[in-house]
């Protein structure tokens, strides 16, 4: 979590990584606080959605809607507000499906794990914030400098080294129990001899 981040805090990273003038504020007149105030919540949203963030992550038993949907499931039910991306059901083994903002499925419960719009910054894991900046540099820098090569490298460093090192740390905050069992290692150990 960072105490102290900002929205504006995450917008004057962006910009500094691309060479830009720092804002103020979402509100100062000038082209780089404009672009900001455009491209922070929607990348935001999207960085939010691209990976299921701890920090970001909440869980709800949903309420079964009165209607069934038109066809092929037997149940629908409203997701909530602030869900983003439901990142799975409790009971992994439960087909459903997303259609707008319901879910529907065959089951008569629906509990389950989401990745919810957090607005707060200070509620942000660092690789978070990270990624937030580096994205929103990249939609930055299309517009700012038209430098589609600026893009592509700010791009492949969100693939090749923030999420990576996010999906490390991630599942180290995970216990060893929702680990999944890794079959070369049980292979391994099987054929073991510990005398």
């Amino acid at each position: 979590m960072n105490p102290a981040v900002t929205e504006i805090d995450i917008c004057n990273l962006a910009l500094r990584k691309v060479g830009a003038q720092t804002v103020m504020s979402f509100d100062e007149q000038s082209e780089n606080a404009r672009l900001c105030k455009i491209f922070y919540p929607r990348v935001r949203d999207i960085v939010l959605r691209m990976y299921p963030w701890n920090c970001a992550t909440k869980r709800a038993a949903l309420t079964a809607l009165a209607t069934a949907p038109a066809f092929g499931y037997a149940c629908q039910y409203q997701l909530p507000v602030d869900c983003l991306f439901v990142q799975r059901m409790d009971d992994q083994d439960i087909e459903f499906k997303i259609e707008g903002r319901l879910l529907l499925t065959d089951s008569t419960t629906a509990n389950i794990l989401y990745t919810a719009r957090v607005e707060d910054p200070t509620q942000f894991d660092q690789l978070l914030v990270q990624c937030l900046y580096t994205f929103l540099a990249a939609e930055i820098s299309t517009s700012l400098r038209q430098d589609a090569q600026m893009y592509r490298a700010l791009m492949e460093e969100i693939n090749t080294r923030i999420l990576p090192a996010a999906r490390s740390l991630n599942s180290q905050e995970n216990s060893m129990a929702s680990i999944e069992a890794n079959t070369f290692l049980n292979a391994r150990l099987q054929n073991e001899s510990f005398i």
